[in-house]
């Protein structure tokens, strides 16, 4: 299910950058966001600010939350949490670990925050994603 909702997400991402036409962003902002991007995607689970990111991008904060949004059709936080939120789906399928360890190692530091985060994205608790399909 994750995994569809991350192609779907990438999909509306794509057509949406399609339609507006890309070519009003320079190609030096485009490679700051792609550098933040690529940041997130390699640590997922480690807590950066805004003001890292955008010394990151080389650009105000301002200017890299309106292009990241519009280049990758989510917010920073939004990109960031679904990918977390990845990996906390297939943690709990394939990893033995405690549900609270999970959360530990996804940047949760209370496992009640990581569960309600996880219900709020997912639609059902954790312990859920876990059980066999039938």
């Amino acid at each position: 299910m994750a995994e569809l909702l991350w192609l779907v997400m990438d999909h509306l991402r794509r057509s949406d950058l399609a339609q507006r036409g890309q070519s009003a962003i320079g190609g030096r902002a485009r490679e700051g966001i792609e550098r933040v991007r690529l940041f997130i995607e390699e640590n997922p689970a480690r807590d950066t600010s805004v003001e890292q990111l955008s010394r990151m991008a080389g650009m105000n904060r301002t200017k890299l939350r309106s292009l990241f949004k519009r280049l990758n059709g989510m917010t920073i936080f939004e990109y960031r949490q679904a990918l977390v939120m990845k990996l906390a789906e297939e943690m709990l399928r394939q990893q033995d670990l405690a549900i609270s360890e999970i959360g530990y190692r996804l940047g949760y530091r209370e496992p009640s925050s990581f569960t309600i985060a996880y219900k709020r994205f997912h639609g059902h608790a954790p312990r859920e994603a876990r059980r066999p399909r039938q």
